[in-house]
């Protein structure tokens, strides 16, 4: 199954309400855009921190729908969990592949929020969509694709994602993003 694909069910499981069954689909694809990504790195973990760290930002922004901006150059930390990759890839990706069960280390939930209850990190449907927005912009994936034209809103605005395969400044614009280095001097 393409990386496409594996999105694309991401996709409906998230619409249906499925939020577990949609971030597995999305924990595939993340490894292997990053596996794609990043060839040379031979550790998987590495691969994967370094691509969810990458975005941190973007998926902080697209997971509390533009209302909140933290920036840190070492990134956000979850207490023990560590910072976001390391959450992705021990606690979610790990524990999936293992042990086929999550739900002693994730909360789900739904609506604009980010953080732990319980020791066990909150995974949102805005989560999951702001991970579906960067496996589609980022440039590696630029050849995938839907099965059909598939439709997100973010805050009013309507984006076909099958047209932003790999087009992540255009995400950026369409979701109202604005660097860390374009912020400077804002303030």
């Amino acid at each position: 199954m393409s990386i496409g694909n594996r999105v694309d069910e991401a996709y409906l499981k998230l619409l249906s309400g499925d939020l577990e069954n949609s971030l597995v689909q999305i924990s595939i694809a993340i490894d292997a855009t990053a596996k794609k990504k990043y060839s040379k790195e031979k550790k998987v973990g590495k691969r994967i921190r370094r691509f969810v760290m990458e975005y941190e930002d973007l998926i902080i922004h697209l997971s509390m729908a533009g209302m909140v901006r933290i920036i840190t150059p070492d990134g956000i930390s979850y207490g023990e969990k560590g910072n976001l990759g390391d959450i992705v890839y021990k606690s979610i990706r790990c524990a999936l592949l293992h042990e086929a069960d999550i739900s002693d280390r994730v909360i789900f939930k739904k609506d604009p929020m980010m953080g732990m209850e319980s020791e066990n990190f909150i995974v949102t449907d805005q989560l999951l969509w702001a991970f579906i927005l960067i496996l589609v912009g980022d440039q590696t994936n630029s050849n995938q694709n839907f099965k059909q034209d598939r439709l997100m809103t973010f805050n009013g605005s309507t984006l076909n994602l099958n047209q932003l395969w790999g087009k992540l400044e255009e995400i950026r614009v369409a979701t109202g993003y604005i660097s860390p280095d374009e912020l400077v001097g804002v303030f």
